[in-house]
């Protein structure tokens, strides 16, 4: 029954953002959000119950939330923080508009004009919908950090170790800052945990039931972001894995089925835009008119991307060392006096190691060279769901590592969570491994450098975010 209520709520998740990109009104865009919302929250209700004990992360929806609260007309610069897009989204919200690479985005964001036309009107509140948008963005960080710990306990029987990993990711740089601004990154990291979870349900049981949620889950990504194909890579991966464990042909007509749906849903999506927004919709949606004058969503993405292609060759070892520096060193732990509207295109920060500098750093390797070992272990033979997870992260690690090297080598910070996560997940399966019947010492050493490392990131990540509002 769980399984049919997931498919049924993805498909009220997929409804709602055809909905609301067909009728583009201020009482739709409404009605839909709320659609919306409770299809999500039942959808996560039904997956396991991922919901349990969500009170507990309210603390942390509050801080995402509070944390540019009283400095929002900084924030909404256009591309101040990292380069998102905060802005643009706004001003698109207000004119019903939206662009071809996040048709399903406007779910979220079109309420802003009848929620500030009321809460201006009746409650005094001229901002009601800007802070409703920014309340769900936050809302949709927290219920992240709360799968991701759903996920974990599927392989890391030690609850105080999720619980770090999960505080580890949560006060992540680029998951704080695009938890407290209105951007797509943190749902799209949602969905990529939801997609997780369910392909592993459907690796052991491989029926049609697994099965159904998760074309539904990648075509609302692909929705919310065209980033999110790689998805449906770690589908296939999935179905080749359960080929060659239960030695039978792969389920193609699984495969046939999922390609079917995402590109019917893509296309009436395409349709449903180009009809209420006309061929212009390809320009752009607002005022930035980023893809020129594009015809189509193909000339769209190539006009798109043409401007942040690398102009260095691909084998370029220092290229793509700087990159992995920009994802899981900039985007993890703030680097202060960086400015934020150029923070991984001119890192400057301090040319001198500081004490904290070295603890960080020091418990981070110890973390990585023992989850290193771990991993070789798990890779080694064991349970056949954690080495499916392992190799999930893997191709999701060097997938995204050639979508940004290609597209945004210079703002990488922007498409970094699904590499943050898998890093962390990593690290966290990896040393579960490894201390799993070792000494007390081990351990210890584990928690501490987790601890360390999860106290620096707050210290460090709260004080560049609060340093950025007063520049």
């Amino acid at each position: 029954m769980a399984r049919h209520g997931a498919s049924i709520s993805v498909l009220l998740m997929m409804a709602a953002m055809a909905l609301t990109l067909h009728f583009r009104s201020a009482p739709w865009g409404l009605a839909t959000n709320l659609l919306f919302w409770a299809a999500l929250l039942g959808f996560l209700t039904c997956s396991d119950r991922a919901l349990a004990g969500l009170l507990c992360f309210c603390p942390l929806w509050a801080t995402y939330f509070l944390t540019f609260r009283f400095s929002r007309p900084v924030i909404e610069r256009w591309d101040y923080v990292f380069n998102s897009d905060t802005a643009r989204y706004l001003q698109e919200a207000m004119a019903f508009l939206t662009t071809p690479r996040h048709l399903g985005f406007p779910v979220i964001t079109f309420p802003l004009a009848l929620l500030d036309e009321l809460g201006s009107r009746y409650l005094g509140i001229p901002r009601l919908g800007r802070e409703y948008l920014y309340l769900q963005c936050a809302l949709v960080g927290c219920l992240a950090v709360k799968l991701l710990c759903k996920v974990l306990a599927a392989d890391i029987p030690s609850k105080r170790l999720r619980i770090l990993t999960a505080c580890g990711f949560a006060c992540s740089l680029a998951t704080w800052a695009f938890s407290s601004v209105i951007e797509t990154f943190m749902l799209s990291a949602l969905l990529f945990l939801a997609t997780l979870h369910h392909l592993r349900a459907y690796s052991e049981s491989g029926t049609l039931s697994s099965f159904a949620p998760i074309p539904g889950l990648a075509l609302v990504a692909l929705c919310v972001s065209i980033e999110n194909i790689y998805l449906v890579a770690l589908f296939v991966l999935t179905i080749a894995w359960r080929a060659a464990l239960y030695r039978r042909a792969p389920a193609w007509s699984h495969l046939i089925i999922c390609a079917g749906m995402l590109a019917a849903g893509i296309l009436s999506m395409l349709w449903i835009a180009e009809r209420g927004m006309g061929p212009g919709c390809y320009a752009g949606g607002s005022g930035q008119q980023v893809g020129g004058s594009a015809e189509d969503i193909i000339d769209h993405l190539h006009r798109f991307t043409s401007d942040y292609r690398p102009r260095t060759p691909l084998t370029s070892v220092g290229l793509h060392a700087g990159l992995m520096y920009r994802v899981f060193v900039m985007s993890v732990r703030a680097q202060l006096n960086t400015r934020p509207q150029n923070y991984t295109r001119k890192p400057r920060g301090q040319l001198r190691p500081t004490a904290e500098d070295l603890i960080y750093y020091g418990s981070f390797l110890t973390l990585v060279v023992m989850a290193g070992r771990g991993l070789w272990l798990v890779a080694g033979g064991g349970d056949q769901q954690r080495r499916l997870l392992v190799a999930l992260l893997a191709v999701t690690l060097v997938l995204r590592h050639a979508f940004m090297f290609l597209f945004a080598t210079q703002q990488c910070i922007l498409f970094s969570l699904p590499s943050i996560l898998c890093m962390w997940m990593l690290v966290a399966t990896g040393t579960s491994r490894l201390v799993s019947g070792r000494s007390k010492a081990v351990r210890l050493l584990v928690g501490a450098c987790f601890w360390a490392i999860v106290v620096l990131l707050v210290l460090t990540n709260l004080a560049y975010l609060l340093q950025i509002q007063i520049q």
